[in-house]
C-alpha cells in the first residue's frame, strides 16, 4: 500500500484527487490544505510520497520541498501545479523534486498520469534504497570478514564490529554487552559512535539482566531480536524520553549474540530514522549477528582447545620432571614403541644421554640395556596376542 500526502489549497480539487487516486487498490491518500498542515502531518505520520500544488497561501512548493528534503532526503516529491512556467519546473528538479505535472485538461487522464508518476517515483526510490542497502550490507560483511581474520580477541573483535556498524551502516551508535552467568549482570561492554550520557543511562539500566528493560535485555532473555522502530512510543524506553527527544534518536534494535548453548550477549543499534528497521533490514542484520555468533563460538572452541593443550603440555612437563628426578632408572615408550622418557638415573645406568635415545623406536631401549634389539616386558602391554 502506497501512502500519499496530497497538498492543495483548492478543496474541490483536493477531494476529487483523493477520490480518484484511491480508486487504485494500492494507494491511500491523506490530504492537507496548507504547507503548515502538511508539515504537521509529516511529524506524526509516515508517507511513501508527497504530491503538492505549487501556489499555496503560506509558502510555495519549492520552499516546502527544501524543508522536506532536509529531513526526508529520499521521500518522493511530485509537484502538481497549474503554473506552466518552465523555470518553476527546472527549479523544482534542481531542488530534488522527483517529477512535475501541469494541471489542466481532462481530470481523468490527468489523475491517471499522476497515479502512474507516484508509483514510478516510489518504485525508483525503493530500488535506490535496495541497492544502497545491498552495497552497505556488502561493505559490512566484507569488513567484518577482514576483521575476523586479523583479530583473535573477542572484545577487540566486538569493538571493531561496533565501529563498522557506525561507519558502514550509518547507525548513530552501536554497542555490545555480554552477560556474566554468575552475577546475571552485563560486565563486558564495548561501544562506538555517539557514546554520551544517553548511552550511559541505557547501559546502566541494562546492567542487571533480572530487572533491566529495553531491547538489549529482551534480546538476551528471549534469544531473539528485539525491534523498536519508534523509541518515543516504546514503553520500556519511557525513562529516557527526554534524552531521546534531545538527541533525535528514533529507532533501536538489539540482536542476540551467542557463544555456546545459551545466549550470552547482544549487539544494540540506534538510528536517527523512525521505522529504520524494515523486514529486509532485520533479516540482513539478524544474519550478520548469527555469523558473528558462529565466529564467537569458533573462537571459544579454539580458546578451550588451546587451554586444554596448554594444560596437557604443562601436565606432561611436570610428569617428565618428576620422572627425571626419580632415583630408579625409568623410561617410557609410546604406543608405537618410540622412547619418550629417559630419566637421569637411566642415563647413569646405561651411560647414554636422553637426547641420543628420545624419539627412537625399533627397541632402542633394549639395545642400550641388553645389547640387542628385542621386545621387552613393556612391549607386551600393546601385544595383540
Amino acid at each position: 500500500m502506497i501512502s500519499v500526502l496530497y497538498i492543495d489549497s483548492d478543496p474541490v480539487l483536493l477531494e476529487s484527487g483523493k477520490r480518484f487516486l484511491e480508486r487504485e487498490t494500492d494507494i491511500r491518500v491523506d490530504s492537507a490544505h496548507t504547507a503548515k498542515e502538511a508539515l504537521e502531518r509529516l511529524k506524526t505520520g509516515s508517507f511513501d510520497a508527497i504530491v503538492a500544488d505549487h501556489e499555496m497561501p503560506e509558502i510555495d512548493s519549492i520552499h516546502l520541498l527544501k524543508i522536506v528534503r532536509e529531513k526526508f532526503p529520499k521521500l518522493p516529491f511530485i509537484i502538481f501545479s497549474g503554473n506552466s512556467r518552465d523555470e518553476i519546473f527546472i527549479e523544482a528538479l534542481n531542488n530534488g523534486a522527483d517529477d512535475y505535472i501541469k494541471k489542466g485538461g481532462d481530470p481523468k487522464s490527468q489523475f491517471a498520469e499522476l497515479s502512474h508518476k507516484i508509483k514510478r517515483s516510489v518504485e525508483f526510490r525503493e530500488s535506490e534504497q535496495k541497492i544502497a542497502r545491498l552495497n552497505r550490507i556488502d561493505a559490512i560483511l566484507r569488513r567484518i570478514n577482514e576483521s575476523v581474520v586479523h583479530i583473535h580477541d573477542r572484545m577487540q573483535l566486538m569493538q571493531e564490529v561496533c565501529k563498522i556498524m557506525v561507519q558502514e551502516a550509518g547507525f548513530v551508535m552501536a554497542w555490545v554487552g555480554f552477560e556474566d552467568p554468575d552475577t546475571r549482570r552485563i560486565n563486558r561492554v564495548t561501544a562506538s559512535g555517539i557514546v554520551d550520557d544517553f548511552f550511559v543511562k541505557v547501559r546502566l539500566s541494562s546492567d542487571d539482566i533480572t530487572n533491566g528493560q529495553g531491547p538489549t535485555i529482551t534480546a538476551i532473555r528471549k534469544g531473539k531480536y528485539s525491534i523498536c522502530n519508534d523509541i518515543k512510543a516504546y514503553p520500556a524506553m519511557e525513562m529516557w524520553e527526554e534524552d531521546v527527544l534531545r538527541k533525535g534518536y528514533q529507532s533501536a534494535a538489539a540482536f542476540p549474540l551467542s557463544t555456546g548453548k545459551t545466549v550470552q550477549g547482544a549487539i544494540t543499534l540506534y538510528s536517527h530514522e523512525k521505522n529504520f528497521f524494515t523486514d529486509s533490514e532485520i533479516r540482513l542484520l539478524n544474519g550478520i549477528s548469527e555469523d558473528i555468533s558462529f565466529v564467537l563460538k569458533t573462537m571459544e572452541i579454539e580458546d578451550t582447545r588451546r587451554q586444554v593443550q596448554e594444560e596437557l603440555e604443562t601436565s606432561e612437563h611436570r610428569l617428565i620432571e618428576i620422572i627425571n628426578f626419580l632415583p630408579e632408572p625409568t623410561f617410557a615408550i609410546d604406543t608405537q614403541g618410540t622412547v619418550i622418557v629417559w630419566n637421569k638415573a637411566m642415563e647413569k645406568l646405561t651411560k647414554v644421554s636422553a637426547e641420543k635415545v628420545l624419539g627412537l623406536g625399533n627397541y632402542e631401549y633394549s639395545f642400550h640395556i641388553l645389547g640387542e634389539r628385542t621386545p621387552g616386558l613393556l612391549d607386551l602391554v600393546f601385544a595383540t596376542d
